[in-house]
């Protein structure tokens, strides 16, 4: 950083500069102090420039950086001067090229390199004269954007009045609000210095204020995960309560989604996905209506386009969304405003409009001031006071040829961004009580045919909001089973969804939402699925192959259960009286927070620790970190064994090793395996058991068996020798892994016939998505009819099952 005395003598020297330029008559001087590291001097020496900017006969002074930066200067120059302020380096290229005329000049002030394409600062000096009118300093002028017609800020006058009459009559006021101040705490893992979130400090808030205990962890997941505990039920907010496999599944996928909603005559866009640019060009010049292009799975509007009319701009939609992935949505554009509605246990609890950055004229202030204006305002907001509007982002402006120095008349609307989104300079209305009882209708009709859906935000294109829920009035752009909370806690204008998050917790202590299961628990049994009998090549029925979808599926029909495919992964069972969905063989009352541990053999050991399960003592390593993991089994100073992530019918786990010859061998082994990653850890004695918990009951049991290597290994069915002890383990297992429906463990003991207190056992894995041919297939011995007795858990009133 330069001192203050040289800040002060560069800004005199650019007033000089500045001074001796010559402009045409209607054009103007401008300063621009685009960043100056030390104008945070004191008040007296902002003061002080006042005269000499004025001598320099600058027409308009712009400033860039925090807004406090500049308060003192800003104050004491006249109304008529005072230019724009911006607040990144990136803005300064974009802010030029709407600022000049031409024969303008305009004095660019540095202390540092600044980050723009139009200016390059070079030399000690570091003050650039920027001439419109010619090519100084190697600069190409800026050619002003063509003018387009100005695209209105709502798709229609009625919901303008809505919004316009919310602004005027229920304006919010949250300048007194604890949550515009930062909370920062260091982390207990890390030590370092973190802000929380406002949507943790919401729930942190109302958790305490009920009693409950609630504490953050950073999970495997890379999200912040808040378990609160109220008496023996556990719910998981990522930023909604224990999200449903089986939804969270569909709801990411944009084209997946928008063909389930269509199986159920929900209104959406009309278009399609694809990987080939060229046959998506085909389908974009089949179409006669404008065209939106997005990534099949990014979120928060990511390499989204709007309005796409032209083949050139096709081009560039489908570069932006191929940035985040090779999959890319081309639909029809609907013309409508964004409304987000929270439907929570199936009824609508809140909906606010999305409005996207936009100013009102008032004949006297400039663009530029009008968003100086509404910046300041949105400084007095929880969800908006980090997001101001930035001239960076003004794409929709920029297209409509505007300039930061218009005065719009009074009243008049001047639309900024294209994309309705905070993060850009966007608003929150709320408006659930001007919205059409139909359109509530179809939000809650949404939540009833997507299993598991506890809570959705649903992003709707409203052309009227008025109206009823037609298809020429709503269509449904998307489906999140993640909302974020605050989008409705604190709108601008409309009344607060004050009590939604007291709401959440009562839908949390209820049970009501799938994956809680709130029926009273049993105690702990072991019922062995009923037999079912094979051929000698391993078939049933003529079926010729097995994975746990197809078993389900058989299951399904012999209880004459109705069946909805939604694609390879998804089906949905159905009765009269409940639809249940199912995702790789998981029920929609599995959360997928279990499924995501599941994959994750370290993340797995340590919920069983932290659940009371004893666990060996081991860590997992990447197939290519043979040295590293082999300097942890010294460092145990025990025998260890070698296992793959998933324990399957091919190969098990190694014999105890003691020498880096024997564990190089078993390593190479795991390789040629084709495994991805290796668990190490402590060698236990004894035998390896599979154990299958539906609910609160062990209802199928195997017992591995190897060859002399290791490298081959059988399964065989135990159930019926199944020790009563060993329920509770197997029950304690499943509520450790995050409570899924059903569960599979490996479990290392002498037997499964003595009881476990009689003996040395320790679990060495778990899973929320078991493979049911383990068990109902086994090596050897009866298999199990265990996709049967899951159907039989969830669909009561069609249980085939009879006991063993």
């Amino acid at each position: 950083m330069i001192s203050q005395d040289a800040v002060v003598d560069r800004i005199g020297k650019a007033l000089h500069q500045l001074a001796a330029s010559r402009v045409p008559q209607e054009a103007r001087k401008i300063l621009f102090l685009a960043r100056i590291d030390a104008l945070f001097i004191s008040r007296v020496i902002q003061e002080s420039l006042r005269e000499p900017i004025l001598s320099s006969g600058a027409t308009l002074v712009a400033t860039r950086g925090d807004y406090r930066q500049f308060d003192h200067l800003r104050q004491v120059l006249p109304k008529e001067k005072l230019g724009p302020h911006f607040h990144d380096a990136q803005s300064i290229g974009d802010c030029l090229r709407m600022l000049h005329r031409p024969g303008d000049v305009i004095v660019v002030v540095v202390t540092k390199p600044v980050a723009a394409a139009v200016i390059a600062p070079e030399g000690d000096d570091q003050t650039l004269l920027y001439q419109t009118a010619s090519q100084a300093e190697g600069v190409e002028p800026a050619s002003p954007p063509s003018v387009t017609e100005a695209r209105p800020v709502f798709a229609s006058p009625a919901n303008e009045r809505i919004i316009r009459a919310l602004f005027e009559n229920q304006r919010n006021d949250f300048s007194g609000s604890a949550y515009l101040r930062d909370v920062i705490f260091q982390s207990p893992s890390s030590g370092k210095m973190i802000k929380r979130s406002l949507t943790q400090r919401l729930l942190l808030h109302v958790a305490k204020k009920r009693g409950g205990s609630i504490r953050a962890v950073r999970a495997e997941c890379n999200s912040t995960i808040l378990p609160y505990r109220h008496g023996e039920r556990s719910a998981i907010f990522h930023f909604s309560p224990d999200i449903s496999v089986v939804c969270h599944a569909i709801t990411p996928n944009k084209h997946l989604t928008k063909a389930f909603l269509e199986s159920h005559d929900i209104p959406t866009p009309q278009g399609g996905a694809f990987e080939d640019p060229n046959a998506a060009k085909d389908y974009f010049l089949s179409r006669t209506v404008p065209q939106v292009v997005k990534p099949l799975n990014a979120a928060r509007s990511d390499g989204v386009s709007v309005r796409i009319q032209n083949e050139a701009a096709f081009d560039r939609a489908w570069n932006k969304a191929c940035q985040f992935g090779n999959k890319v949505i081309v639909e029809d554009f609907f013309s409508g405003d964004l409304v987000r509605v929270i439907v929570l246990a199936g009824r609508v609890i809140t909906a606010v409009c999305r409005t996207p950055a936009y100013v009102v004229g008032d004949g006297v202030s400039t663009v530029a001031e009008l968003i100086d204006t509404r910046n300041e305002a949105r400084l007095l907001n929880p969800s908006t006071k980090e997001h101001p509007i930035r001239h960076t982002k003004l794409n929709q402006f920029k297209q409509d040829g505007g300039s930061l120095l218009d005065i719009p008349p009074a009243g008049q609307s001047v639309r900024l961004t294209s994309e309705p989104l905070v993060s850009n300079g966007g608003e929150i209305v709320s408006i659930l009580e001007q919205l059409h009882p139909s359109i509530l209708e179809l939000s809650e009709k949404i939540a009833r045919v997507i299993p598991g859906a506890g809570i959705l935000g649903l992003d709707l294109l409203v052309a009227d909001f008025s109206a009823a829920a037609s298809r020429h009035n709503v269509c449904v752009l998307e489906v999140n089973s993640s909302p974020v909370l605050t989008t409705s806690l604190f709108p601008v204008a409309g009344p607060p969804a004050s009590g939604f998050i007291d709401a959440l917790f009562d839908f949390v202590d209820a049970g009501l939402y799938e994956t809680a299961r709130s029926r009273p628990p049993e105690e702990p049994f072991v019922r062995p699925a009923r037999p079912c009998d094979f051929g000698e090549e391993g078939e049933e029925s003529g079926m010729a192959a097995c994975d746990t979808v197809t078993l389900l599926t058989q299951a399904a029909r012999s209880r004459e259960l109705s069946i909805e495919t939604v694609d390879a992964r998804v089906q949905i069972f159905l009765t009269p009286e409940r639809r249940i969905g199912f995702f790789k063989g998981m029920p929609s009352s599995t959360r997928s927070l279990a499924y995501q541990a599941s994959g994750n053999p370290a993340w797995i050991k340590r919920l069983l620790r932290e659940g009371g399960v004893p666990t060996p003592e081991g860590r997992l390593f990447p197939i290519d970190a043979l040295e590293e993991a082999w300097k942890f089994a010294e460092a145990l100073r025990r025998p260890v064994m070698l296992r793959p992530t998933v324990i399957s019918k091919a190969f098990g786990v190694s014999l105890p090793l003691v020498s880096r010859d024997h564990f190089s061998v078993a390593w190479k082994r795991m390789i040629d395996q084709g495994v991805n990653g290796v668990m190490v850890e402590e060698y236990c004695r004894g035998r390896l058991h599979g154990l299958l918990v539906i609910g609160d009951g062990v209802r199928a049991a195997t017992q591995w068996t190897f060859d002399a290597e290791q490298t081959e290994g059988c399964a065989q069915d135990v159930s019926e020798r199944v020790h009563p002890g060993f329920a509770r383990i197997a029950v304690q297992v499943r509520k450790a892994i995050y409570d899924p429906t059903h569960a599979g463990l490996d479990l290392i003991a002498e037997s499964l016939e003595i009881a476990p207190d009689a003996q040395f056992w320790t679990v060495i894995g778990a899973t929320a998505n078991p493979d049911l041919c383990r068990y109902q297939i086994p090596g050897a011995g009866r298999g199990r009819d265990v996709a049967g007795a899951l159907l039989d858990a969830l669909f009561p009133e069609r249980s085939g099952e009879t006991e063993a």
